[in-house]
């Protein structure tokens, strides 16, 4: 009955026209940030650019465009490393005074947003390998009940994606460990996977760009020096 909620709240909010917010994109929230500090004005914040971002993902998702999926994800992901509780930026988005829906997300709608920031955190935790009895980032940040029905699920997710397994291929009933489910509820469940998906390859992303050239992480290069093979 859970699930069927959930669905609902998908399809609801596939039919949403997103009000637009300064951090519903990385390059608007880049913007609204500098826009911020030159005005001496508090910069968006994390949960202000996660639920600015999270209709538009959807929206995006219906048509087959996950740019503002990966960018819901990537807010998240800052989320994640202030060690910000999914219950708690779950109470802080819905008392936002401006919504990027227009209006007040349903119960359904909001437990949506809340599994994917799960699912977020738990791709995260499952591939630093820290876990719910872990002290630190990651530990305790999923509420009990997400993170018993989704952190097997996304083990195998992580697990397929190393393997090079594209979703496509992967039974996701098998991975969630149901028998069968709606034609609502399987959406749902893809939904979910491609969560746990992107959410690597943003992170695979942020990997590459620290080994390019012109990274700021990288040692700047040194002057050759003859006869010390540098």
């Amino acid at each position: 009955m859970a699930t069927l909620l959930l669905a609902r709240g998908l399809v609801l909010l596939g039919a949403l026209q997103p009000v637009r917010f300064p951090c519903a994109g990385s390059t608007r929230c880049a913007r609204a940030v500098l826009l911020a500090a030159e005005k001496e004005v508090e910069p968006p914040s994390v949960a202000e650019c996660i639920e600015a971002s999270f209709v538009p993902a959807v929206m995006g998702v219906s048509r087959g465009d996950v740019t503002e999926l990966k960018l819901f994800i990537a807010s998240c992901q800052g989320a994640h490393r202030l060690n910000e509780k999914v219950d708690a930026l779950s109470t802080t988005m819905d008392a936002l005074p401006v919504q990027s829906a227009g209006r007040a997300l349903m119960p359904e709608e909001a437990a949506v947003r809340a599994q994917w920031i799960g699912l977020v955190y738990l791709t995260l935790d499952c591939i630093s390998g820290k876990g719910y009895t872990d002290e630190g980032e990651g530990g305790g940040l999923v509420p009990d009940e997400m993170r018993d029905e989704f952190e097997v699920m996304v083990s195998l997710l992580v697990r397929a994606k190393r393997e090079g397994l594209p979703l496509s291929e992967l039974n996701l009933l098998d991975m969630a460990g149901k028998a069968e489910q709606s034609e609502a509820e399987q959406a749902l469940l893809k939904q979910a996977c491609r969560v746990v998906y992107l959410t690597l390859d943003n992170v695979e992303s942020e990997r590459e760009a620290g080994t390019r050239a012109d990274s700021p992480k990288k040692d700047p290069p040194k002057p050759y020096i003859p006869g010390t093979g540098g």
